[in-house]
């Protein structure tokens, strides 16, 4: 079995139409998981049969607004989920604050990440998930953002620019998306040299674990 996660940015329209082409295709081809829907764009996990989540990979790219979706694959022994969830809402990751997605920090691959450690590159590192995430495991001097919901990590980051002052700022996130929106609005305030790792964790440990 599969289990895939993947996100993208894209402005979409008529989303009661897209949520039930959606769902269907799951129900119909055995597939489980969640997915979020908005007009910025699409957030999701789903578990089948490889054959299927294939079906389903090839269905989202005949959308013209998925044709570039990047799917991150995990193998898998069971369903992830014990249904099938598409739900429409304001934000695909609530953050509640203005942001210019086309202005999100520069992509590092995993590689990358290792090489800037390994050359011992002036940066800091900042892991933009939640306290529990954060606890249950992170990289190596990773800056811990003191936050339970995404929407105060804009005050709480604000309180390391002094620190960042003339060095790279790595940010990191579950999948990537949380990312998307955290070095955009960074750039936009005060934030300089900032990257994000592609593909969040998830990636990171399919090329580098």
């Amino acid at each position: 079995m599969d289990n895939i996660t993947f996100y993208k940015f894209v402005q979409l329209n008529d989303l009661p139409s897209l949520k039930e082409n959606i769902l269907d295709f799951c129900n119909e081809n055995n597939i489980k998981g969640k997915i979020l829907i908005a007009t910025e764009g699409i957030s999701g996990y789903l578990t089948g049969k490889k054959e299927d989540i294939a079906k389903y990979e090839e269905f989202m790219h005949s959308i013209k607004e998925f044709k570039e979706l990047w799917f991150k694959h995990n193998p898998t022994s069971k369903f992830n989920s014990k249904r099938t969830l598409v739900k429409i809402r304001k934000e695909i990751i609530t953050f509640k604050h203005d942001y210019d997605i086309k202005k999100t920090g520069k992509y590092l691959s995993p590689k990358e990440l290792d090489s800037f450690y390994e050359n011992k590159e002036d940066f800091i590192i900042i892991d933009t998930r939640n306290d529990y995430e954060y606890e249950q495991g992170h990289f190596k001097d990773a800056i811990k953002i003191n936050s339970k919901e995404f929407s105060e990590f804009p005050k709480e980051v604000s309180k390391l620019k002094k620190l960042a002052k003339g060095k790279k700022v790595v940010t990191y996130c579950t999948g990537g998306v949380r990312c998307e929106k955290a070095t955009a609005w960074m750039k936009d305030n005060g934030f300089d040299d900032v990257y994000q790792l592609d593909g969040g964790v998830i990636n990171y440990g399919i090329e580098q674990g």
